[in-house]
């Protein structure tokens, strides 16, 4: 687990060591304040490292566009569908009406249905992801999750609570 990666004693092979951790079998947990620390230890490497990471948690307080657009661009896009709605009112039949003819004929409407290509998570969105929850992106899967700190999550106050155990050999 590596907190702070790009300040603390940051390993220079780090993007080559997360590209083949997985295949052997290898868990690395790296935390990063936004891509733009990347950027700046790693500038070759940089723009591909979160496509490293099986499962990215993000937080509030990105405020690194590019951040915040590669991880809308992971996200996906979808195809929204949008309805237009049309009334058209016969020239012939409003001038009967203004000239108090005949009534007027009935507007016609009309309806159709195309598809606008959006973002899944616009980079806004993410960029104002309330406090205490977090994003959790596993591929373009995502979710979001309430957070805890670490004494409120159940398992702490069953660790807090068990007696101490013996050191092996002892």
């Amino acid at each position: 687990m590596l907190d702070e990666a790009a300040n603390i004693a940051p390993l220079p092979d780090l993007p080559a060591m997360l590209s083949e951790a997985g295949g052997q079998g290898l868990q690395a947990v790296v935390v990063l304040q936004d891509m733009s620390q990347a950027r700046r230890r790693w500038p070759r490497d940089a723009d591909g490292m979160l496509s490293l990471f099986g499962a990215r948690v993000i937080l509030s307080g990105i405020a690194d566009t590019q951040t915040l657009e590669q991880l809308s661009l992971i996200a996906g896009d979808w195809d929204r569908p949008v309805q237009t709605v049309s009334r058209q009112q016969s020239s012939a039949g409003l001038l009967a009406g203004i000239l108090g003819g005949t009534r007027p004929t009935p507007a016609s409407t009309g309806e159709s249905w195309t598809t606008r290509r959006e973002r899944v998570l616009p980079a806004g969105e993410i960029a104002q992801l309330p406090r205490g929850r977090a994003l959790v992106m596993i591929g373009a899967h995502w979710q979001l999750l309430p957070t805890l700190p670490y004494d409120r999550h159940p398992g702490f106050a069953q660790l807090a609570a068990a007696p101490p155990r013996a050191p092996a050999g002892a």
